[in-house]
C-alpha cells in the first residue's frame, strides 16, 4: 500500500526524522538545531502520510458507500483501488 499509493518519500522523511533526534541526543553543540529539524522531518512526514486520506473521493454506487484511494498517475476509473467503507 506504500508503494501504490507513493508514500515512500513520507515514510524517508519519518526515517531521516528518527535519525536526526538520534544524532541530536548524542551531540552537546547544535542540538536544538537538529531536534528542530528533526520535529520539521516529522510534520512534513505526517501531512505526506495523511494526504491521501484527506483527500480520497467517496463514490456512491447503488446505495454502498465507498471511498475510493487514487495513487497519482494511476486510472481514476479502477476499481482495483476501492475500498468498502462500513
Amino acid at each position: 500500500m506504500i508503494r501504490k499509493l507513493r508514500l515512500n518519500k513520507a515514510v524517508w522523511l519519518l526515517i531521516l526524522g528518527v535519525i536526526m533526534m538520534v544524532i541530536a541526543v548524542n551531540h552537546t553543540k547544535g542540538s536544538k538545531t537538529l531536534l528542530a529539524v528533526a520535529g520539521i522531518l516529522f510534520i512534513a512526514g505526517a501531512f505526506m502520510l495523511i494526504y491521501p486520506v484527506l483527500f480520497a473521493r467517496k463514490i456512491e454506487e447503488k446505495g454502498k458507500d465507498i471511498v475510493e484511494l487514487t495513487p497519482v498517475g494511476d486510472n481514476p476509473t479502477s476499481t482495483e483501488n476501492t475500498s468498502k467503507v462500513d
